[in-house]
């Protein structure tokens, strides 16, 4: 994770923000957290000491509360949505499945700087990091810059039967040509396993013809 705090320095708290930068860079971060109640002791509670709080979490590995503090730092003050120290712990996070729906609204709420590498996160061949780049993406108004084709041949390589059911009826209605290799060669994969002949059904067949013709 990262931990830099480079965008708070002329921010309120920037001595603690300073502190606890330092702190966590030699990995001591019960230090790093007891600058945080100190200042909170001294000036009350406010969105970046909550920031500050999430960085710490970040790096104590306690991801849910990263995120939680994360979500309310940016609901209280939108200026956060520019700090690189939660666009990159947030960016390391994004192949999570659990508590994807708080990522994702942290992540469309951050400013312009994230689009570009959610994005490229969008060609993972991870499937929740694709797929929770392509959520927050549409959850910021930027679908257009998805790539859905590619998308979905991804996800033809996606052991889930289900998944690969639904990309083929995806491909199929999207209609590009350019799917058609992944789906043949999704077939011969699929072929090999009953089961998975049994679950896809048909969908891959019926794709391979649409885009055959």
């Amino acid at each position: 994770f990262i931990f830099g705090i480079s965008l708070l320095r002329h921010r309120p708290h920037s001595a603690a923000a300073n502190e606890v930068e330092r702190l966590l860079e030699q990995g001591d971060i019960r230090a790093a957290r007891n600058v945080v109640t100190a200042e909170r002791q001294d000036h009350g509670d406010d969105p970046i000491l909550e920031k500050l709080l999430g960085d710490i979490e970040c790096k104590a590995g306690q991801v849910d509360r990263c995120l939680e503090r994360y979500d309310r730092s940016l609901s209280s003050d939108d200026s956060l949505a520019d700090d690189r120290t939660i666009r990159e712990n947030v960016l390391a996070l994004l192949g999570r499945q659990e508590g994807r729906k708080r990522l994702i609204g942290i992540l469309a709420r951050l400013d312009r700087s994230i689009v570009k590498p959610l994005v490229k996160q969008t060609e993972s061949e991870d499937y929740w990091r694709r797929w929770n780049a392509v959520d927050a993406l549409e959850e910021r108004g930027a679908g257009d810059k998805i790539d859905y084709v590619q998308v979905y041949i991804r996800d033809l390589r996606v052991d889930s039967c289900n998944v690969r059911r639904s990309a083929a009826q995806r491909l199929k209605t999207l209609g590009d040509r350019d799917a058609l290799a992944p789906l043949q060669e999704a077939k011969k994969q699929v072929d090999r396993s009953f089961f998975q002949k049994l679950c896809v059904g048909n969908g891959l067949d019926s794709a391979i013809t649409a885009l055959s013709k």
